[in-house]
């Protein structure tokens, strides 16, 4: 039952049934969950098909977000959990999209790979920030299939694919590694044990430079 149903069947359940009155506050419960889920799966559907190159302040955390719950039905049917740990709220000025896309990225490529080690798997996804460096850092682990060690330094290259990286949302892995030097001042790096799972590590600038207009506010959760 997809989200819109969801919202039918409780509402129709509250019209018909008045008298169960201990009942009415779980129905309106899971029609105002099931309401959210639909907003949140609109938006981030919207960032699939949306171009503009508008730089603005966002929440890295909710980009993550957004591209979690977008992927979340694929990653239970795959039998994988997505598990987001936020340990600092850090505000990026730049592209949203970009910055969403690259993530999305990611953790499709994370499902795909634990599909192939086997019928449960599990990503990890942590965002935190070093103040004293003035960075932050975005980590995405997976207990996929891994990485043969002859090819890892290999992926980020244009035009790479394995049987599982191919099939990734929208950008290669080359892609993805120009969007976050060029668009985000910043670095991402693999590291990968076969049959064990991978690491993708991005770090991001908390105060760049003054030649560039990105700038990284990490408050404390």
């Amino acid at each position: 039952m997809n989200s819109l149903q969801s919202v039918v069947s409780t509402v129709s359940r509250l019209e018909t049934t008045p008298e169960n009155l201990p009942k009415v506050q779980e129905h309106l419960a899971q029609a105002v969950g099931a309401s959210k889920r639909m907003g949140s799966y609109i938006e981030t559907v919207r960032k699939q098909i949306v171009t503009d190159d508008a730089v603005m302040n966002f929440s890295l955390e909710k980009e993550i977000q957004d591209a979690i719950d977008i992927l979340q039905y694929h990653a239970r049917e795959s039998g994988v959990s997505i598990n987001l740990t936020v340990h600092h709220r850090i505000s990026l000025h730049g592209n949203p999209i970009q910055f969403y896309q690259v993530i999305l990225n990611l953790l499709a490529n994370a499902i795909d790979a634990c599909k192939e080690q086997s019928d449960q798997g599990s990503i990890a996804v942590l965002l935190y920030a070093n103040k004293r460096k003035k960075k932050a850092t975005i980590i995405v682990r997976d207990t996929g299939c891994g990485i043969d060690s002859e090819i890892i330094t290999a992926i980020f290259n244009p035009f790479f694919t394995t049987k599982h990286f191919h099939k990734g949302i929208g950008l290669g892995l080359s892609q993805t590694k120009e969007i976050i030097e060029k668009e985000f001042n910043g670095t991402i790096s693999v590291s990968s044990i076969k049959t064990c799972g991978s690491t993708f590590t991005i770090t991001l600038p908390l105060i760049n430079n003054s030649t560039d207009n990105h700038q990284l506010i990490a408050e404390k959760k």
